[in-house]
């Protein structure tokens, strides 16, 4: 009995990790608003239940920014 239990518990460990490979994959897109409604459905579902992707969501997010400032900074420097 010990063993299903430790079985299901692996099960549910092994698809909340594969949840969290396919919503990674999709993090770039996610960001960049370029995901299907069904695809921001899924995303939106996820990361309302797992908290390790809204802490990886929330890091990107801070990412893309900085490039997008620095970005913006080497655009404005090459203007002057």
């Amino acid at each position: 009995m010990y063993k299903t239990k430790e079985s299901k518990t692996n099960k549910r460990v092994e698809k909340g990790r594969s949840a969290c490979t396919h919503v990674t994959k999709l993090m770039g897109d996610f960001l960049c608003g370029t995901l299907s409604e069904a695809q921001v459905a899924v995303m939106n579902d996820h990361l309302a239940k797992c908290s390790r992707c809204r802490k990886v969501l929330s890091v990107s997010r801070l990412a893309l920014q900085s490039v997008a400032a620095v970005g913006l900074m080497k655009l404005l420097r090459s203007v002057q």
